[in-house]
């Protein structure tokens, strides 16, 4: 009976050192396809005409530019972030450098913790940037303060 165990204890082994690690993190939790993912992935490719401006410009609008609901903000709150009437996350960004690495952090009244709305890789001075929340086209799954894994069924 103990050369049996052995033997299945060194075929596990064996099997074991024969796998990355990257391969048993997979296998014990495996990754979230990228579209049921609800956090919202901004790369620095991604800022397009379709969902972004860069605002003061010489050929902006004096409508735009002199309206006090789209061109004013605190001078130590250049960074504005809300969700706005069109159920989009809306980014603007009063200042000449850019912000790298930026996490959206928000909270639903209802649940305990916050967890993570939007990785920004980076965001450029003078941005006005918006996305639709990936929560309103179905089920998702989020990432808590906390680090656990939460699925949002809209």
């Amino acid at each position: 009976m103990t050369n049996i165990k052995l033997t299945a204890l060194l075929i596990i082994l064996s099997l074991l050192a024969s796998c990355s690690e990257e391969t048993i993190i997979n296998y014990i939790d495996p990754p979230v396809p990228e579209r049921t993912q609800g956090v919202i992935k901004v790369k620095a490719e991604d800022y397009t005409p379709e969902v972004s401006i860069l605002m003061l410009q010489d050929g902006e609008s004096e409508d735009i530019l002199f309206d006090a609901n789209q061109r004013s903000f605190r001078v130590n709150a250049p960074l504005q972030v809300s969700i706005n009437e069109k159920q989009e996350l809306f980014v603007r960004f009063f200042c000449p450098r850019p912000i790298k690495n930026m996490k959206v952090w928000a909270s639903i009244v209802g649940y305990d913790e916050e967890f993570l709305l939007a990785d920004f890789e980076t965001v450029p001075g003078f941005i006005e940037f918006h996305k639709v929340l990936p929560m309103i086209s179905g089920d998702k799954e989020y990432t808590t303060a906390s680090g656990k894994k939460n699925r949002d069924q809209s």
